[in-house]
């Protein structure tokens, strides 16, 4: 543990511990940080690495008119230039309502100005934004996943030998490689052991999206009464999914939620998200 001195700022939590347990202990394992000072001296801490970078945009958030305006290093950053900095505020506890709190990066990739956009706005989920040989550096949330249908089972290793893993087309009158058969036999099984591949021990987060398509299956099991917890049973009303969003959702749900069920035998932690 570093000396103390007077009229210092300290980052990181093992400046505060033993002078501020009790904001430790509130914080526990969430992304929460705190802001104190004592005998002169600022701390800036939480109980995971990228909460550290919170506190610090928050507290010069709190004692300049710095706004993060946009994730540019040339102006993206905008406050009013002075010789001195007055800490006036140096008290503040925040705990965040939610897991996830971040963008999905869809547009950029691999830019360093936005993954530090994106925490500095206390977000810690920025997709694809950290530089190759960077990742990590930020401490973001390390989710995997999102139109996932092929990593569950992919046309080219499945559809020669099962292809009741796919959906059914009644235009066509046979099953195509475009969407899966959510009700089929054996998919959950397949699927489960496929993405454990894909999963790591320090995955946090699964996104098992639907996939980029109005593509389900027509199957009999696909567009059968779903069955809901208050007893009564969901219709089918169209074979078109655009025209009955309420149901094919319903049944896409049904399916990520036994598929987690699954998932979590292996992986107790994981945390699965849908979309």
């Amino acid at each position: 543990r570093a000396p103390r001195r007077t009229g210092c700022v300290y980052v990181g939590q093992a400046f505060a511990q033993g002078h501020f347990d009790a904001d430790l202990a509130k914080i526990g394992t969430s992304d929460g940080f705190a802001i104190r000072e004592k005998d002169g001296s600022v701390y800036l801490f939480g109980t995971t690495p990228r909460a550290a970078i919170y506190a610090g945009s928050a507290f010069l958030e709190d004692n300049t008119d710095i706004i993060w305006a946009r994730p540019s290093e040339e102006f993206g950053t905008v406050f009013t230039k002075s010789p001195t900095l007055d800490f006036g505020r140096t008290d503040r506890l925040e705990l965040p309502a939610f897991r996830v709190h971040g963008w999905n990066v869809v547009a950029i990739r691999r830019d360093y100005a936005t993954a530090k956009w994106v925490a500095r706005m206390r977000g810690n989920k920025a997709v694809g934004s950290e530089p190759k040989g960077m990742e990590g550096t930020l401490g973001f949330l390390n989710q995997i996943g999102g139109h996932i249908y092929w990593w569950m089972a992919h046309p080219d290793k499945y559809f020669k030998t099962n292809p009741e893993f796919y959906g059914y087309s009644k235009l066509k009158g046979a099953r195509v490689p475009e969407t899966l058969c959510l009700t089929a036999p054996g998919l959950i099984e397949v699927a489960a052991e496929n993405l454990s591949q894909k999963i790591t021990p320090d995955t946090d987060t699964l996104m098992i999206g639907f996939r980029d398509t109005w593509a389900c299956c027509q199957c009999e099991n696909c567009t059968a009464p779903i069955p809901l917890p208050d007893g009564t049973k969901l219709e089918c009303k169209s074979l078109d999914a655009q025209r009955d969003c309420r149901y094919y959702s319903t049944r896409y749900w049904v399916f990520v939620k036994e598929l987690a069920a699954k998932l979590r035998e292996r992986f107790p932690k994981l945390r699965i998200q849908g979309s």
